[in-house]
Parts: C-alpha cells; structure tokens; sequence
C-alpha cells in the first residue's frame, strides 16, 4: 500500500501541511498512522478523503461543516458545487482533478474515464488539458521525483491521456493546403508525448498542415524529413532531465542546421532557463504563449 506523507498531500491537495495538523488535531479529520520516530503517512483513502474536502473548502464551504458531512453527503455537496454556475473557474475543476488523481493511482480506468469524459464535455479537449489535466500532472510529478508513483501508475496515466488525445486528433479532417507546415518531433533521448500530441491536435484545429514524427526521432531522420517536406516551422519539447550543455548544443546545431526556418521550443522550465536561445529559435514559456503563437 501506497503511503504519503503531509509535505505530499500538500503538494497534491494545495492544502499547508501546517492546515492538514490543525485540522487533525481539532476535528479529527485524518487519522494517519505514524513511525517509531511519530512521523506521519497518509493512506490512498485519507488522500482521497482530504481531496474532496478541499473541493468544498476551496469552493466557500466551512471546514466545521464539511466535517460533519459523510462521504455521499460530501460527493452530494461536490455535484451540486460542479452544476452551480456560481461558483469560481477554478473551483469546479478542482473535482475533477482530485477524481483524476485518486483514480490514475489507484488505476481505476472507469473513473478516470467518466471524470475525463465529463470534464470534456463540459470544458472542451484544449480548456480540460489547459486547466485539469496540466494541474493534475503537476501535482501528481511529485510522486515521480520521490518515487512513490511506481512505472506501473506513471505509464497507466499516460496511457489514458494519449488514448484520448489520439481520439480527438482522429475526430479532425485533415488539412490539405496550408501557407505554414508544422514539422513536430521529439529528440532521440525524449519520450514524452503527451504536450507534442496536444500541440499537433491545436495546430491541425486551426488548419496548419502538421507532419508529425512523434518521440525519440534520430537527428539524420528529422534533416531528411525535412528537406524532402520543406516545412516553414520545427517544435520540439525537452521533458526529460538531462545536462543543460547538452540542450544547448542540440539547439545550436538546429539552429545552425535550420537557419531559415521558425523553430519553436517548449518544455522543463528549469532546464530551459539555462539556454542560450538564438534565431531562429523562439521558446514558448506557457499554454497561453503557444495559442498565441498559432
């Protein structure tokens, strides 16, 4: 059995640690079980349990009433906050993030499924990966750097997103003639597909002709690819950690190599705040940097 400890549920539920003992202590919220040396771990119930409740808190309810709800009165009172359009924004996606997290660790594909669905439905493809899912990966990446997410959960989750966002890539019709042609890949020594997917999905939704060569694209197969396709822009995303000289050389050598084209980069923020960009190479920051850019 999983177990996490506060500095983790902080960082899953956005609730302090500090919050999480006083609630603890005066309502007996959480009852975690402890070590020989009195530190405490959360089971995969209570994170479930606390992720719920902080929908509630976060949509304006008082802590000493939620309290005294049980669990259907709490699932009750967070179907009545996601049908309310009173409510703030970002309130209502909280419910489906806490759904997607429980669900992508405890692999409960039925759940995950019916939250992704739902959230769709409701917010749109780009809106639901904007604000649900980037948040949830986020919160749930802590897991990954502490190892308490095991490769089995990491590729369940990823699994399910990529199935998704193939679906509605599936759902476009092709475009036929564009003044830009996209080329997008992923460096030999990345495998992360979940951005580059979405960026071909957003790119084909607004009419640019994509070819989309997907992870770990050798660097002789991109040049080829490319003069035989003559694209107008390359994007690349950098995920995975490596030495920053290492980056910097590849994009020298893109930059050398594809002088005449629009070359866009995304990725790991820390990384990428350690490389010198040069024309033509532009760096997109955010989601909101890369709508703008098509």
């Amino acid at each position: 059995m999983i177990q996490y400890s506060i500095n983790e549920l902080e960082s899953l539920t956005g609730i302090k640690a500090h919050t999480i003992r006083i609630w603890e202590k005066r309502y007996g919220l959480l009852k975690p079980e402890r070590t020989d040396t009195n530190i405490r771990h959360y089971s995969n119930d209570e994170l479930r349990k606390l992720i719920n409740i902080t929908t509630l808190y976060n949509g304006g309810m008082k802590i000493s009433h939620i309290v005294d709800l049980s669990e259907q009165e709490v699932n009750n009172k967070i179907g009545e906050l996601i049908s309310t359009s009173q409510a703030e924004q970002t309130v209502l996606y909280e419910p489906y993030i806490g759904n997607l997290i429980t669900a992508s660790l405890n692999f409960d594909e039925f759940s995950f499924e019916k939250n992704f669905s739902n959230a769709i439905l409701r917010y749109g493809l780009v809106n639901t990966y904007q604000f649900i899912l980037l948040p949830m990966l986020q919160r749930i990446g802590i897991l990954w750097t502490t190892e308490k997410m095991n490769p089995g959960q990491e590729h369940f989750i990823s699994s399910l997103i990529l199935q998704k966002i193939y679906s509605a890539i599936d759902g476009l019709q092709p475009t036929a003639e564009s003044k830009e042609k996209w080329l997008l890949f992923l460096p030999q020594h990345e495998f992360h597909e979940i951005g580059l997917l979405l960026a071909n999905y957003l790119l084909r939704n607004a009419g640019k002709k994509v070819i989309y060569l997907g992870s770990r694209v050798p660097y002789d197969a991109l040049v080829q690819t490319a003069q035989f396709n003559k694209p107008t822009h390359l994007m690349l995303i950098f995920v995975h950690n490596q030495p920053v000289e290492e980056i910097q050389k590849y994009l020298d050598k893109l930059a050398k190599d594809f002088k005449d084209l629009k070359i866009i980069v995304a990725g790991n923020p820390t990384l990428l705040s350690q490389v010198n960009i040069k024309n033509p190479i532009s760096l997109i920051n955010n989601f909101e940097e890369f709508v703008k850019e098509i």
